[in-house]
């Protein structure tokens, strides 16, 4: 099991790279769901890159009309995009 994360910037590009593939591949984040090596590669980046192909994942799901319909795809789905709703545990003040 991989359990460290990604440091070097050369090898997180890589990895975002291919992370995009399947996405842009497939036209079907539902197929890319069934890829069970993705998730742990995406968990082994830093949460600012998970976040990053969290949002990337969720407009192209906007995108293409996807129906979820499913409490599997559901699940999978939330935790493509967990990265989005997790806090960094970084302050940030909110300034009217």
């Amino acid at each position: 099991m991989l359990t460290s994360s990604l440091t070097d910037e050369t090898v997180i590009a890589a990895t975002r790279k291919m992370l995009m593939v399947p996405l842009e591949s497939y036209k079907s984040v539902l197929k890319v769901l069934q890829i069970e090596s993705f998730g742990l590669i995406l968990a082994l980046l830093p949460l600012q890159e998970r976040r990053l192909l969290a949002r990337h994942t969720v407009k192209m799901a906007l995108k293409w009309g996807e129906k979820i319909t499913t409490v599997e795809q559901v699940n999978g789905l939330f935790e493509l995009i967990k990265p989005m709703l997790k806090d960094d545990g970084v302050s940030h003040n909110a300034q009217n």
